[in-house]
């Protein structure tokens, strides 16, 4: 079947104007209809038909985009599209006759790197939007041989997973959260896993875990 629809997952960093990429700019001017919340819908000119959705979910996106009457589509997607993104999901169940490309963005892990002027290429990430704590993480976290990078999530907020981490490593560990990234509700915090496990924050944040002193 030869493709002819083009449907675009367009990264749009963190969330704030200042985090988007040229390339995410010139994707979704170029779509014929934009799809995203209102949040990241908000960040671009009123440009082409736009339709608001409250959450971004694939099989209804999937469904939404097999009935449209147009042949380019940019969906929104907050972060970037390689990383515990919709971006991969969508792909499987988009129309067969429409092309899935992706538009990369600036990731929230890199982006709070950045905030706290880390370095990251030894960090381990691990993903509570949406998501159940695994084994895995309480056991990488009890080794505490490398940095730990968490994105957070509704049911998992930065404060909630400091005090199910008590259970199994130190309470002096060092800890780093930027929760909101890009928007005017920014904020960075910086200090135990004791006083996290006190604080109430964002859930849209990242929370970054250093490794144990050698």
């Amino acid at each position: 079947m030869e493709l002819n629809k083009q449907v675009v997952i367009v990264g749009c960093g963190p969330g704030g104007a200042a985090y988007l990429t040229g390339m995410a700019l010139k994707a979704a001017e170029r779509a014929k209809v934009l799809v995203g919340t209102a949040k990241l819908l908000g960040l671009f000119p009123e440009t082409g038909t736009r339709i608001e959705l409250k959450r971004i979910e694939t099989e209804p996106i999937a469904k939404l985009i097999a009935g449209l009457d147009c042949d380019r589509v940019a969906v929104l997607v907050s972060g970037d599209t390689g990383i515990y993104s919709l971006a991969s999901s969508l792909r499987r169940l988009a129309p067969a006759d429409w092309e899935v490309s992706f538009v990369p963005g600036i990731s929230s892990i890199q982006a709070a790197c950045a905030l706290f002027t880390l370095e990251w290429q030894e960090m381990r990430f691990f993903s509570l939007h949406c998501r159940s704590a695994t084994a895995e993480l309480a056991e990488t976290a009890a080794r505490g041989e490398k940095p730990l990078a968490i994105l957070c999530g509704p049911g998992n907020e930065p404060g909630r997973i400091a005090r199910d981490l008590l259970a199994v490593i130190e309470p002096d560990r060092v800890c780093r959260v930027a929760c909101d990234i890009g928007s005017k509700e920014q904020v960075t915090w910086c200090g135990t896993l004791a006083g996290l496990a006190g604080k109430t924050l964002s859930a849209h944040a990242v929370l970054i875990i250093d490794g144990r002193k050698k």
